[in-house]
């Protein structure tokens, strides 16, 4: 039987949208996966305040009253907006892309570290570390400096600066990282070649919770 997986996108770029859809469908090409757009929500979501707007959008009729629709629901932002109150909605499981990634790298690699995208998401990742038990496996919570949103529309543009501060952030930690959480779906798209290039993991939490859910 295909498996019918909801992806929620929380923000309203399209072209973010896009990437998410790629990387799920590349993730389960058997199932029958549908993305859902917040057109109601920030373009990127970087911030506390973005997430509430976005979880607003998120739990308005038009989005919960599809849930039973699905076998499985993701959604696909790293700060897991929005997940706890839909499911209070739903009898389906509804899965965060952070929380997932970040207990699969936990128990398949060890030691990881988040690279975030903008400044102003760190403080959101070093929580949800800590709200997840996993503090002592993650070894660092950086950010490469650029708006979500930013991202997503300079398509490959910045993946020399992104390449650029991972290979950095591995030769200053020498604690024993093991992978590289991406803890935005912009950065996503980058994941194969990063990993190709840098040899060590790089994890696609849009890919990974995907997996995870029709697994």
């Amino acid at each position: 039987m295909t498996r019918r997986v909801l992806v929620i996108n929380p923000n309203s770029s399209e072209s973010m949208t896009e990437m998410i859809a790629t990387s799920a469908r590349n993730a389960s090409p058997g199932s029958h996966i549908e993305v859902l757009r917040m057109t109601a929500s920030p373009e990127g979501i970087n911030t506390r305040a973005d997430e509430e707007v976005a979880v607003g959008a998120m739990l308005d009729h038009e989005v919960t009253g599809r849930l039973d629709d699905f076998d499985a629901i993701v959604v696909a932002c790293f700060g897991d907006p929005g997940v706890p109150e839909l499911q209070a909605r739903t009898t389906r499981p509804v899965l965060g892309i952070a929380r997932n990634t970040l207990e699969y790298a936990a128990a398949t690699h060890g030691g990881f570290a988040i690279v975030a995208a903008s400044k102003d998401a760190e403080p959101i990742m070093s929580d949800l570390v800590v709200a997840y038990g996993l503090t002592d496996r993650c070894r660092s919570v950086t950010s490469v400096g650029i708006d979500a949103a930013a991202l997503a529309r300079g398509g490959t543009q910045h993946r020399p600066a992104i390449t650029a501060h991972i290979r950095d952030l591995l030769t200053t930690l020498d604690n024993g990282v093991e992978s590289v959480v991406l803890g935005c779906t912009a950065l996503a798209p980058l994941a194969q070649d990063l990993e190709t290039e840098l040899g060590i993991p790089i994890l696609d939490p849009v890919n990974s919770a995907v997996r995870s859910i029709v697994s």
